[in-house]
């Protein structure tokens, strides 16, 4: 890449900017993250099986979102320090061992602990390709006149995208499940070794931080973050509740064959709602931009727990996912704006850490709530995680500071 901007007067679209990324780099970006959307469920609908209900299941699940927390800023400050091929290629095979030793280890016939500390490391060892993928697309949007616009279309992208595994993972799990109990966890396990190397041999993998350029700035801004933060933990509580309690709930019907199109509905919407947010006018802000989808958010979780039939189910899973893509855009983008060219993985694997985290501890308490009472008792952590969401863009808006609040 050259330091100088690009001289195109027509602005960029996003066919534009996804052909300027390159294909490879699109298509492998989008497969290499999808194993990690695959574990949640896997892990829980494995260890519910295997240890006997989903309070067991939710101790191992809950051990790898904190796995995720402790660990994700540091593979993401890794990659800004070493650079992202070393570390993506080493994470990639830590977390595959990772896996291996969990599912070895998940037995009624050893301590519960066991498992728990294998389910830490897996999470602690994520390879963070979304944060890395969106790391390269930050670089490549700073040699561009448009950053703003090419950062915009970028990350629709890469929100589409990542909602898009989020539902696609858990379905392909669901259906593997069918198959064998392990099957969901075998598949994550392979796709989990080979894409995400493939991912980091990429010729765009960005170098250690001590490339970029001198006058580059390298202070975080978190105080400014923490709302975004926040934001990605409630999205991925309504993703990780959704998932396992809307499986429970056909399951409980007796239409469990179901639960891959009625949980896919999330997935359109989202995908919809995700591409249809490239065309709102520029001048709309990232900011109010998910202050208003927080509150289609909040308004669409809780029918979520009402539902009276699986396709009443289905139609509310899409009215939340057409509130969740454009939150979670704009949420990355504004990170993208504050954070320096030196730091953006660690800045973007702080918020894809939250997200994840959110998914993880949301499933965990789904399943103990589903033990304990029933599936639409779950199903309204979704409606309490849109109510967050909606309170944390809010409060997004109290951080800016005043010159880009002006602009």
């Amino acid at each position: 890449m050259s330091g100088e901007f690009d001289e195109d007067v027509a602005p960029p679209t996003l066919v534009g900017v996804l052909r300027d990324g390159g294909w490879t780099f699109v298509v492998l970006g989008f497969f290499a993250r999808l194993p990690p959307a695959m574990l949640t469920l896997g892990v829980t609908l494995y260890a519910a099986e295997r240890l006997g209900g989903f309070a067991p299941a939710g101790v191992v699940v809950a051990a790898m979102a904190v796995g995720l927390g402790v660990g994700g800023p540091m593979v993401g400050g890794l990659a800004d320090r070493l650079g992202q091929r070393p570390v993506g290629i080493a994470s990639a095979v830590l977390v595959t061992v990772a896996l291996t030793l969990t599912a070895l280890t998940t037995s009624p016939d050893v301590p519960l602990v066991l498992p728990a500390v294998c389910a830490f490391l897996l999470g602690a060892t994520n390879p963070q390709v979304t944060a890395m993928s969106r790391g390269r697309w930050s670089a490549m949007a700073r040699l561009r006149a448009e950053r703003g616009r090419f950062t915009s279309l970028a990350m629709s992208y890469e929100g589409a995208a990542e909602e898009a595994t989020f539902v696609l993972g858990p379905v392909t799990v669901g259906l593997l499940q069918l198959v064998h109990p392990l099957a969901g966890l075998v598949l994550a396990g392979v796709l989990g070794l080979v894409l995400p190397i493939a991912f980091a041999l990429l010729p765009n993998a960005l170098g250690p931080a001590i490339k970029v350029p001198l006058n580059e700035r390298v202070r975080v801004p978190w105080l400014r973050l923490v709302p975004l933060g926040v934001v990605g933990l409630a999205i991925g509580l309504v993703f990780g509740a959704s998932s396992t309690g809307v499986t429970a709930s056909l399951t409980n019907l007796g239409r469990p064959e179901l639960a891959g199109v009625v949980y896919g509905g999330m997935g359109v919407g989202s995908a919809i709602s995700g591409l249809l947010a490239t065309r709102l006018p520029h001048s709309l802000s990232q900011r109010r931009r998910i202050v208003g989808f927080a509150v289609v958010l909040a308004v669409a979780a809780p029918l979520l727990a009402f539902a009276p039939a699986p396709w009443f189910l289905m139609g509310a899973c899409f009215l939340c996912g057409c509130g969740l893509a454009p939150v979670l855009i704009g949420s990355y983008a504004i990170a993208e704006s504050e954070s320096p060219l030196a730091r953006i993985a660690t800045v973007m694997t702080a918020i894809g850490t939250c997200l994840v985290a959110g998914v993880a501890v949301g499933s965990s308490v789904a399943g103990r709530l589903i033990d304990a009472y029933q599936p639409s008792v779950a199903l309204l952590i979704p409606a309490g995680a849109g109510l967050l969401a909606l309170v944390a863009a809010v409060a997004n808006l109290g951080v800016t500071r005043p010159e880009t609040r002006a602009a």
